[in-house]
């Protein structure tokens, strides 16, 4: 017999159906034959006659049959794998007729036994044959690298965690801090009306018009009078326009061309910038930017 085939191994994949599955290699004994199965990322060696049986084998047979007590479920690994053991049992003695068929099997024996070793060095890690390393010191440093790259990713996933919690949190105090603005602005307003109705009806605005609650909020939130840009800036036009960009709470008075305040020219309130709150030429508005 001779040994053409080149491999030792052959995977099948269950369908939950099939039994019979060929072993396409020679082997002399079943024992020889080893059998594993891969399910769900689990390997298990199988057992002779408890699990499987074969059929077919030896000496001058170029393969056999797999046969399986209970079908491989599907989508299960099933791996066959000739091993025979690693000796040489063939003795010749002198002066007898040479033995050929002995000879030959002990050949073949032997091919199969370099085949095997071939089938294992294919899933083991080697180094270029040009390569001085020691793999003693490179499968160490392949390990290290991997719990190193392992422990960066971990590093990584924490910190973009922690991105991510600050936007939501910047997102959620900046909504809050624009909500007591605008809250703010509405109380303003309202001191804003109160203090013009403390002067009759004139335009004379202070700070010493307000409740002492108020003149704390004007001062802790935007001291008056301050000119600044963005969130917190106030503004006096005389164009009846509140200033473009953001969002503003403002009070508005219009006069007549005696300077008296005029008739239903009075207004407090929450608008976006640029929008125009009264046609009248002659007015004053106060305005603080809340967004």
């Amino acid at each position: 017999m001779t040994v053409s085939n080149q491999t030792n191994k052959i995977n099948y994949i269950g369908n939950g159906v099939t039994t019979e599955f060929a072993i396409p290699f020679c082997f002399y004994v079943n024992s020889d034959i080893q059998v594993y199965q891969l399910k769900s990322e689990e390997e298990k060696r199988l057992i002779l006659n408890d699990d499987y049986t074969i059929s077919g084998g030896g000496s001058f047979s170029n393969g056999g049959t797999l046969i399986m007590k209970k079908a491989p479920d599907k989508d299960v690994q099933i791996t066959v794998l000739r091993l025979v053991p690693m000796t040489q049992e063939v003795d010749y003695r002198e002066n007898e007729i040479f033995p050929a068929k002995t000879h030959e099997m002990a050949l073949d024996k032997l091919t199969m036994q370099i085949q095997q070793n071939a089938e294992k060095l294919t899933r083991t890690l080697t180094l270029s044959v040009t390569s001085d390393g020691n793999p003693d010191e490179v499968i160490p440093c392949i390990f290290n690298a991997k719990a190193s790259a392992s422990a960066s990713a971990e590093s990584a996933a924490a910190s973009v965690k922690e991105v991510y919690e600050y936007i939501d949190g910047v997102k959620s105090q900046g909504g809050l801090i624009i909500q007591e603005a605008k809250i703010e602005a509405d109380r303003a307003a309202g001191e804003a009306n109160r203090a013009v109705a403390a002067t009759d009806g004139k335009a004379n605005i202070s700070l010493d018009n307000l409740s002492t609650a108020g003149q704390e909020k004007f001062n802790a939130k935007a001291p008056f009078p301050k000119e600044n840009s963005g969130i917190g800036q106030w503004v006096v036009t005389t164009n009846a326009n509140t200033p473009s960009g953001g969002t503003w709470a403002y009070f508005y008075l219009g006069f007549t061309g005696g300077g008296s305040i005029a008739s239903g020219y009075q207004k407090a309130g929450i608008t976006a910038g640029g929008t125009q709150i009264n046609s009248n030429s002659v007015s004053a508005m106060l305005c603080w930017r809340i967004a």
